[in-house]
């Protein structure tokens, strides 16, 4: 339960079952996400961007390229044009670095994929 605060991005495996009054979620098992990043092949953080004056800061925050961690996608929309760049690589990105990308001026979102 310590794990369940309000911001804090986790993982949880379980079952989900349909009801009457909606959708209920049995969870089997929480984990940090920050926990996993490193080990997952497939989390992804999908940055979306609308000034390009953000983008050497994004690389600032996220540091070199690791083994094992996060892949990266920017969505960057200027000039009324919307571009999808998957980055080569992967990063460690905690989610004290994805909040701090989030507040970057230039950054509209972050999501975890």
């Amino acid at each position: 339960t310590e794990l369940l605060q309000t911001g804090s991005l986790v993982l949880i495996r379980g079952e989900g079952k349909s009801e009457e009054n909606g959708v209920r979620v049995i969870a089997q098992e929480i984990l940090p996400l920050d926990s996993i990043q490193t080990q997952a092949k497939q989390v992804t953080l999908q940055v979306h961007v609308n000034d390009a004056q953000a983008l050497p800061e994004i690389k600032n925050k996220l540091g070199s390229n690791v083994e094992k961690g996060a892949q990266l996608h920017l969505v960057v929309n200027l000039s009324g044009h919307r571009v999808l760049m998957k980055i080569p690589g992967r990063f460690t990105v905690s989610q004290q670095i994805s909040q701090e990308i989030s507040g970057l001026a230039g950054v509209s979102k972050t999501a975890w994929l």
